[in-house]
């Protein structure tokens, strides 16, 4: 019983209903990751508190580095991506993403530079950030291929939790 094993095993308490609720969410699950793959989007899968799997949110993926070859993202995959992010991030031009950081002081805003730039060596994808008093704007595309990639909405769902 394959979907036992993905969504927690068959109690002989449950109703025949609750027994068949796993096969529905496992087709549903099945039928969502081909509309994924089809947009070619990596797709990272957690057991959520009921046991059921559910796509990971932007933040816990990683940044897969870009090879080149592959078409930038634009419409409705850079406006799903975009829904995903915390308030403030910006697609410019369908090109790059960019989100301007208040502080109350210098020190603030050097200290959050740091911070992008350590997750940014982590995660091996670099954005270009702008240092100013009281402020720090971050801004992000890959450089192969000059454009958005999913990797680019990961780094900024990373960044937001800093």
């Amino acid at each position: 019983m394959l979907y036992g094993f993905i969504l927690g095993e068959d109690s002989p308490r449950q109703s025949r209903a609750a027994r068949r609720r796993p096969l529905r969410q496992a087709r549903r699950l099945a039928a969502t990751l081909c509309w994924v793959r089809k947009l070619g989007l990596c797709v990272k899968l957690q057991l959520n508190k009921k046991g059921a799997l559910i796509m990971a949110g932007l933040a816990e993926k990683e940044c897969v580095p870009c090879k080149g070859g592959v078409a930038p993202l634009k419409g409705q995959n850079l406006t799903q991506l975009s829904g995903e992010l915390k308030e403030g991030w910006r697609v410019a031009n369908e090109h790059h993403l960019e989100k301007e950081f208040k502080f109350k002081d210098f020190r603030e805003a050097l200290a959050f530079t740091n911070k992008v730039g350590e997750l940014a060596e982590a995660q091996g994808h670099h954005p270009d950030i702008y240092l100013a008093w009281g402020k720090v704007k971050v801004t992000i595309w890959t450089h192969k291929i000059d454009g958005l990639t999913e990797s680019d909405f990961v780094l900024a769902a990373k960044i937001d939790r800093l």
